[in-house]
């Protein structure tokens, strides 16, 4: 098989990964905020419509925020955790050695 075979299996990333690049994303595509006429019955639900999926982006976006929080916030616990692993009992080991019974 040839490598370009192979790279084209590879798939996207799963939706349900969270990336800070998927946050800033949406967070560059916001819509631009613009001032509207009083809008006609017809336009009335194109508006809503577009509200409603900027709603959908906010909640996304602010979700993505907090994840990725708490997913860094997790992670500096769990270095920290490994960096100490055993220091405790290191130290009590080297003043020890010597009071031997």
């Amino acid at each position: 098989m040839s490598v370009n075979k192979d790279f084209q299996k590879i798939k996207a990333p799963s939706p349900q990964i969270k990336t800070a690049a998927e946050r800033d994303s949406l967070v560059r595509d916001r819509a631009k905020p613009e001032p509207i006429q009083a809008p006609a019955p017809p336009h009335v639900i194109q508006a809503d419509l577009k509200h409603i999926g900027e709603r959908q982006r906010e909640s996304r976006i602010r979700h993505l925020n907090q994840t990725l929080y708490l997913a860094s916030g997790a992670m500096r616990r769990d270095r920290l955790r490994a960096v100490n692993k055993g220091r405790a009992k290191a130290s009590f080991n080297s003043k020890t050695q010597g009071h031997e019974r």
